[in-house]
């Protein structure tokens, strides 16, 4: 209730590091291949392979470039106010940002926007991808709950925290440390509310990978041990029988690789372990097909992607995956529309607009598949008459602007029409 007292700001900061930092920077570390199995303990006079596998980062850049790989697209019967929110996003280079946010959704289960503005200027509002792990949203208790401040905290190059508290009208920037923060400033922005939007990768806003990180531990430690296993055999015991040799008889035969042994009665042979191959082999193979199966993101070097499939067949063999993305595109879509909430805010409160309805602006999704040109044509030709040519259009893989293409038509079927008139005599 009320506006964040600085013991608010520096409760939350505490409460955050404790409970939340911790987990999103283990799963920043496995994207990034620093996994527990690095830190396994071993005796110093045994083999100590560490052998990372890296699912994490193949499952997120997979799901990221299947569900973002085609840039977004805006459709709206608002010309005018579509014109100016997509020289913003141009001027924000906002598909590579989508493409980020995306990338966090799978990496944390979630990413923040910031929007703010360098100058008083429309063109000059710009927009930053904020990680998880600095920044800090609170809600209200409402049955569809809103922002009502976010915290964003970072430390400088003289480990000092810095503090940007964000509410509805102001901008409160503090120094410090989490047990102790001062006021440096306060400025007011333009968006008359929490100018941050979220990005929500599901509904328990859980990473892709982050179910399945105890499969890719036992996956490592199984390789790992095999490797120990394979060192073991290289540098098995040398059992000798009916024989005693002294140090520097044993020396000699290591170094010369020679056995030599008066006593007809004596024998030699290395101590070795067996190992069940192709036991050991279905366990590993049944791992991986599970991490594949509970993440969502199929194995594409799998067989069954061989040949020239169709796009039904294609879709039907990551369907998981298009489970998932349909997941994220709904999710995804709310981060969007509170961007254009906040844009339309700005406009309106400074007459650049003269409607706050950001739900003219409506975003047009499209999965990264190869694409088959063939298929699309004939689904074109078959529909046209039952849906809009605007719809058909969308749904071609190689149109990327409907409504540059609408406009390119239209001027081809004027200059048709302006050939086909007889001059007059």
């Amino acid at each position: 209730e009320g506006e964040l007292t600085i013991k608010d700001v520096q409760d939350f900061i505490q409460l955050h590091e404790m409970n939340d930092k911790p987990r999103f920077k283990k799963l920043y570390d496995y994207y990034i291949g620093k996994h527990d199995i690095l830190k396994r303990k071993y005796s110093p006079t045994k083999p100590q392979a560490r052998i990372v596998h890296n699912f994490p980062s193949y499952i997120t850049n997979q799901s990221t470039a299947y569900f973002m790989g085609t840039p977004v697209s805006y459709t709206s019967e608002d010309e005018e106010a579509l014109a100016i929110v997509q020289r913003i996003l141009d001027y924000n280079d906002e598909a590579d940002m989508n493409a980020s946010h995306a990338e966090q959704m799978s990496i944390y289960g979630i990413s923040y926007e910031l929007l703010y503005i360098n100058k008083e200027n429309e063109v000059d509002t710009r927009f930053a991808v904020i990680s998880p792990e600095e920044m800090i949203v609170i809600y209200d208790y409402e049955l569809e709950p809103n922002i009502i401040a976010a915290i964003r905290y970072y430390y400088d190059e003289n480990n000092n925290m810095k503090v940007e508290h964000y509410d509805s009208k102001r901008i409160t920037y503090l120094s410090g440390d989490k047990y102790s923060l001062s006021i440096d400033s306060s400025v007011e922005h333009f968006f008359k509310d929490v100018p941050v939007s979220v990005f929500v990768n599901n509904n328990t806003a859980m990473g892709d990978f982050e179910p399945v990180i105890s499969l890719i531990d036992e996956y490592n430690i199984l390789n790992s041990d095999t490797a120990n296993d394979f060192e073991y055999f290289t540098d098995a015991y040398l059992f000798l029988s009916g024989a005693t040799i002294d140090d520097e008889e044993a020396l000699n035969m290591k170094e010369n690789r020679i056995i030599n042994i008066d006593d007809p009665n004596a024998k030699a042979a290395f101590l070795t372990k067996n190992i069940q191959d192709e036991a050991l082999e279905n366990y590993k193979n049944r791992i991986v097909n599970d991490i594949h199966k509970f993440s969502g993101v199929p194995n594409l070097t799998d067989e069954a992607f061989a040949g020239n499939l169709s796009g039904v067949a294609i879709k039907y063999k990551i369907l998981g995956l298009e489970n998932q993305a349909s997941m994220k595109e709904r999710k995804f879509k709310k981060g969007l529309q509170r961007r254009y909430e906040l844009l339309f805010n700005m406009f309106y409160t400074r007459g650049i607009l003269a409607s706050a309805d950001y739900l003219t602006i409506q975003p047009i999704f499209k999965r990264s598949l190869p694409p088959n040109i063939l298929e699309e044509a004939e689904m074109a030709v078959k529909l046209q008459d039952i849906v809009s040519h605007e719809t058909l259009l969308s749904e071609l893989s190689f149109v990327e602007d409907v409504v540059l293409e609408q406009e390119q038509i239209e001027r081809e079927k004027q200059g048709s029409v302006t050939e086909e008139v007889i001059p007059e005599q």
